[in-house]
């Protein structure tokens, strides 16, 4: 999976995360997942996050 970078002004709190594969059976509900940023040749890893996924579109 991976994770477009965003505008922050217009889309504050939004992840607009994208699959190869299908999500089309994957159910609404929490999700947990850490994010790791490449910024420079150096990685940086967040801590866990849990959210609730609300609406899922599959293309």
């Amino acid at each position: 999976m991976t994770c477009a970078v965003l505008n922050q002004s217009t889309q504050k709190g939004w992840l607009n995360v994208k699959s190869e594969a299908s999500t089309a059976a994957w159910p609404l509900g929490l999700c947990q997942m850490d994010i790791k940023a490449v910024v420079s040749g150096t990685s940086q890893h967040t801590e866990t996050l849990t959210f609730q996924v609300i609406d899922g579109v599959t293309a």
